[in-house]
Formats: C-alpha cells, structure tokens, sequence
C-alpha cells in the first residue's frame, strides 16, 4: 500500500483544472506545439485539443494562444 493525493482547483464548487490539464499545459509551455504535447503525454491531438477546449469554456477566457504555421511554423503558447 501508499499513500497518494489529487489535486485540482474549484471556483464555488465548479471543477476547474486538475492534473490532466496541469499536464497538457505544462506540455505546451514545454514544446510549444499542441502535437508535440500529445505525443510526448501519448495522447491524440484531438485529446489535448478538447481538453484546452473545455478548460477554456470553465474558465471563461482563452487558455492558450495559437498561430498558424508558415514559413517559420505553427505554434502554441
């Protein structure tokens, strides 16, 4: 047996964030790509993408900013 804990934050009783979004957006500072941070966590795209979709929607602002690739590539910050 060992011990072990949770930890998220809630406003008013409303989950907000929790260890999986503590890790995708610690994965987009890290690489600063949405598909790096899903490979690198073993996830689809498509995963860390809803998930920064909700996280957005709870907190009522945009959690992450991001830009087209181009010449120089795309990106996520």
């Amino acid at each position: 047996m060992k011990p072990g804990f949770s930890v998220w934050l809630e406003d008013d009783g409303r989950y907000l964030i929790g260890e999986k979004e503590a890790e995708i957006l610690q994965g987009i500072k890290k690489f600063g790509s949405l598909m790096a941070t899903a490979k690198s966590l073993g996830v689809t795209y498509a995963h860390v993408w809803n998930v920064v979709e909700d996280l957005s929607k709870r907190v009522g602002k945009p959690a992450v900013s991001a830009f087209r690739g181009g010449g120089s590539g795309g990106g996520t910050v």
